[in-house]
This record gives structure tokens, C-alpha cells and sequence, in this order.
């Protein structure tokens, strides 16, 4: 399967809704009182404290981009990690390293088009569990 652009929209959109709904989380424990999310239609942004793993952005880093996640980390980041998908493209980590960002890779997510004829030797040792109203704690 091969990512055309339609499944890089999906994951795009995916990934700002994730930073979307940790932004919100984050909110809701008062890590700080000003804002912690910024999103476009190129790029995200989460302030999750400073130090914090989460504390990041994502997406093709345009110009009007960095000013507004610069604008959002505002000093209150010392260091924020930039995730760069492989659909990101070498502009968008130029423009990164023009800013002065220090970038490290790339992040991707390895999939598999998953059909009913698709045949897999199950591992004995990885249970997989169905969750379900019964079973949302555990």
C-alpha cells in the first residue's frame, strides 16, 4: 500500500486531533494557565510543561507556522521536540534548522493494509484483548 496523499491527510488530521485531546487533558490539570495548543492546517503544537515529553510540535513547519508555536511555547519552553513525519519533506526540516532547531529524525508508524485473507503466524506469547464497555478498566 502506498501513502498517497488522501492517507497522508488522515494521518495529518490524526495526529492534530491526538495533540488536540492531550492539549485538553493538559488544560484540565492546570499545567499552565495559558493557552497549550496551537494548530493550522500544516502543523500542531502542545505545551505539556516545560521539560515534559509532550511538549512538542508536528507537521511541515511552515514560516507562519514557527511564529505561531513560538509564539505558544513563549519562553515557557526551553526545548521542544519537533516530530517530523517522512511525509514532512526536506523543506520543512530546512525550515526547522533555519529557525535554529536542532533535528534529530524522523518519527513514522510502520503499517500493514490488513484484509481477511491475510495470513499470520500468531505469536503465543502477545494476548490480544477486545475492549469493550465490560472491560475498560483493565
Amino acid at each position: 500500500m502506498f501513502a498517497g496523499t488522501e492517507l497522508i491527510k488522515l494521518l495529518d488530521t490524526q495526529t492534530r486531533g491526538f495533540y488536540a485531546e492531550v492539549a485538553a487533558a493538559v488544560e484540565r490539570v492546570g499545567i499552565s494557565d495559558h493557552p497549550s495548543f496551537f494548530a493550522s492546517s500544516t502543523s500542531a503544537a502542545l505545551f505539556a510543561g516545560e521539560g515534559s515529553p509532550l511538549t512538542q510540535a508536528t507537521g511541515t513547519f511552515e514560516e507562519f507556522d514557527l511564529a505561531a508555536i513560538d509564539e505558544l511555547f513563549g519562553g515557557r519552553a526551553t526545548s521542544w521536540e519537533a516530530v517530523l513525519s517522512p511525509f514532512s519533506g526536506a523543506e520543512a526540516m530546512q525550515r526547522l534548522l533555519d529557525a535554529g532547531a536542532r533535528v534529530e529524525g524522523w518519527e513514522s508508524v510502520l503499517y500493514r493494509q490488513v484484509t481477511p485473507d491475510l495470513a499470520i503466524d500468531p505469536n503465543p506469547s502477545i494476548e490480544v484483548i477486545e475492549v469493550d464497555e465490560g472491560n475498560l478498566e483493565v
